[in-house]
């Protein structure tokens, strides 16, 4: 099928998909097609404008959804993020170990839990401490560098978004934003510093945005192809198992 094709970034509650609009005069109806081998397209009449495209992709939302994630479970390489024995942070993994401590810390490089029930507790306690500390320092360096001003920020267990952006100014991230590279966290951090001054996906965001972070696109196909992993890592089950022998495979600039 010919016909003129354009690209829109797409906002699913807070996850960034990227989606080509073909439009064609032969078609009435607009059709939306995504699989393995192919990226998300909306098929419309020619005269579509890409705002109407977006439109009828949010409408489907849902689905769009629930289709990406059977995909992205089929076809992403996995980033290891269940492996025995390890805790990630900032794309790195740090050997777990039990001993004679009350709570979780960090000595020589290695994270030393509490021994049996406690473990899971504390590990828990010291990623969202690490979480909240990381992401502090990440969004004053971004502001600070923006020459914007925030009123505060929150930290939380978000289960369906990275962050958002309150009208009141509070800025709230997801902690495990602390697991993957900085360059992941730090796209997440300017996208929500900008929605300060500009509170919509306009085209006048995403040039913003572009200004702010020329490479923002690489970290939001990050998040896309491997947020369902990154959302279901449950640190307090899988890391205090066994110890394991740890490597990387993120894929993605520090």
């Amino acid at each position: 099928m010919s016909g003129q094709a354009s690209g829109i970034t797409l906002d699913l509650d807070g996850e960034l998909v990227q989606a080509e609009v073909v439009r064609s005069p032969r078609v009435r109806v607009a059709r939306i097609q995504i699989g393995a081998q192919r990226p998300l397209r909306i098929i419309v009449p020619a005269d579509t404008s890409d705002e109407d495209a977006a439109d009828a992709l949010r409408s489907k939302r849902s689905w769009i959804r629930d289709k990406l994630r059977l995909i992205e479970r089929q076809e992403t390489p996995r980033l290891g993020l269940d492996r025995p024995g390890v805790v990630w942070i900032n794309g790195a993994a740090m050997q777990v170990i039990e001993g004679d401590v009350r709570f979780a810390r960090e000595q020589d490089g290695v994270l030393v839990v509490p021994a049996g029930e406690q473990a899971a507790e504390a590990l828990l306690r010291w990623y969202r401490r690490r979480a909240r500390e990381y992401l502090r320092e990440l969004v004053a360096t971004e502001a600070k560098r923006l020459g914007c001003t925030f009123r505060r920020l929150a930290v939380r267990d978000q289960r369906t978004r990275w962050g958002s952006c309150a009208p009141t100014g509070t800025i709230s991230l997801n902690w495990r934003l602390v697991i993957p590279p900085r360059s992941v966290a730090r796209y997440v951090v300017v996208h929500e510093l900008i929605h300060l001054s500009i509170p919509n996906h306009s085209k006048a965001f995403w040039r913003a945005l572009s200004t702010a972070l020329p490479d923002w696109e690489q970290a939001a196909t990050w998040l896309s192809d491997h947020g369902h992993e990154l959302r279901s890592y449950a640190p307090e089950t899988r890391a205090l198992r066994r110890r394991g022998t740890p490597t990387s495979a993120w894929g993605v600039d520090a």
